[in-house]
């Protein structure tokens, strides 16, 4: 649920128009599989063991976020350059490789410079 993670203030200002334009697959490793005990909203027990990320383009009304509406500490608007720094920043290969595929394929199709 995007509401949850976002905030409802970023979502509400959302034009309805959203492009899937990829997404990624992450397994985990035997270790760090089953780290947490999840149910689904039912209450049966979900086994994780990897992840799966979806990559949209979407138009927003407005750039005001209320931060504390997130799952998130920090956002920022970037264009490509930022974004490319931002990305070479952080620390997990995994999650820098996926995102820098994202950011060429944005790039790539023309929504980012």
């Amino acid at each position: 649920n995007m509401r949850s993670e976002v905030g409802e203030s970023l979502v509400k200002n959302f034009d309805p128009s959203a492009i899937v334009i990829g997404h990624s697959k992450i397994e985990f490793s035997e270790k760090r599989q089953n780290v947490k005990d999840l149910q689904t909203d039912d209450g049966v027990a979900v086994n994780m063991v990897g992840k799966t990320y979806f990559f949209y383009v979407i138009i927003v009304k407005s750039t005001q976020v209320n931060i504390e509406d997130t799952d998130f500490d920090d956002y920022y608007w970037c264009d490509g350059d930022e974004a490319d720094y931002l990305i070479n920043t952080l620390k997990v290969k995994n999650k820098k490789a996926m995102m820098l595929s994202v950011l060429e394929l944005l790039k790539s199709e023309g929504y980012i410079k």
